[in-house]
């Protein structure tokens, strides 16, 4: 039988990422609404190898991540750690920001022609 451990995270990063020579961690916000109907947040602790390292590196505090991988389980002076294990984390962009661009790309746009069916000589 086929096994699976494949973790999809969207979320908000807590920190800067923290780079050593061989590892990029960096840790991962998720909400969630809890049966009494408050809001709860659950931080992940991301890991990235590897080819990942050079885009993990570039993560900025407060950006919203997809980060897929796999559940690691360790252990860390007798406390239990787990990590998710990165095997792709891309940068997404927020809905304010696309607005924000999409203005940009207006106002740097010339105006429209006037093409009116009136001004076509024949």
């Amino acid at each position: 039988m086929t096994q699976i451990n494949k973790v999809i995270l969207i979320g908000f990063t807590g920190n800067e990422p923290k780079v050593s020579d061989k590892v990029v961690r960096l840790s991962v916000a998720t909400n969630y609404m809890s049966k009494g109907g408050q809001r709860k947040t659950d931080w992940h602790n991301v890991v990235a190898f590897g080819d990942l390292m050079e885009s993990a590196k570039k993560i900025k505090k407060g950006e919203k991540v997809y980060v897929e991988g796999m559940i690691s389980y360790g252990k860390y002076k007798e406390q239990l750690t787990v990590s998710i294990i990165a095997s792709m984390i891309q940068p997404l962009i927020t809905e304010e920001e696309l607005r924000m661009k999409a203005k940009s790309i207006d106002a740097d746009s010339p105006s429209p022609v006037d093409s009116s069916i009136d001004d076509i000589p024949f």
